[in-house]
């Protein structure tokens, strides 16, 4: 025989607990972010977010139109050839600087993602240990990509590989194999609502 959940009342609910945070939905997550900028809901539609533990909302989000994806494409677009314009350790420094702020508001994102999500505060604190740990490895893909550009100038010495293309060896006498390391340009995203990092 199946039980139904009793829902809490507001003194034992979660999200009686954002108070306070910094990061809380009452610091303007009822906007959407596009081209750099925190555009308000205006006439879009509305999600509200639930805590599922608790049973109440705990915020609301603006359903982005066809209009705003198209926009954020091409904004992505344009972004995407100035990060591939970076230098490998102009990228790194990026990936670094908002590693440490995780880092600084681990405790909010915690809290945040175990009410928005009704997960155990544990699971919200891996979630962080991984996120943190993948953001570490990106900052080293620099060294490798420094590493490569090494191969690149030396595969060049003919003067026939540019830089930023890896000559490999062929099993075909006279055949050469040349590597073009380039961008795949804009990827789109759905993120799972229990792992948003």
């Amino acid at each position: 025989m199946a039980t139904e959940r009793r829902p809490r009342s507001e003194s034992d609910s979660s999200a009686a607990s954002l108070d306070g945070l910094e990061l809380a939905p009452e610091s303007g997550w009822n906007a959407i972010h596009v081209d750099g900028e925190w555009r308000p809901q205006g006439d879009r539609d509305a999600h509200d977010v639930v805590d599922p533990t608790a049973r109440a909302p705990v915020g609301s989000v603006p359903a982005s139109t066809r209009d705003d994806v198209d926009e954020a494409y091409r904004a992505a677009d344009a972004a995407q050839r100035e990060w591939a314009d970076r230098s490998p350790e102009e990228r790194a420094g990026i990936v670094a600087d908002a590693r440490e702020l995780v880092a600084e508001y681990r405790e909010e994102f915690a809290h945040l993602f175990a009410v928005e999500c009704g997960g155990a505060r544990l699971k919200a604190e891996i979630e962080l240990d991984l996120t943190e740990g993948t953001m570490e490895v990106a900052e080293g893909f620099a060294d490798a990509a420094e590493a490569d550009s090494g191969l690149n100038d030396a595969a060049s010495a003919d003067g026939v590989a540019a830089e930023g293309v890896e000559e490999r060896e062929s099993v075909i006498d006279g055949k050469r194999n040349l590597v073009f390391r380039e961008p795949a340009g804009v990827v789109g995203v759905i993120s799972p609502w229990n792992f948003p990092l």
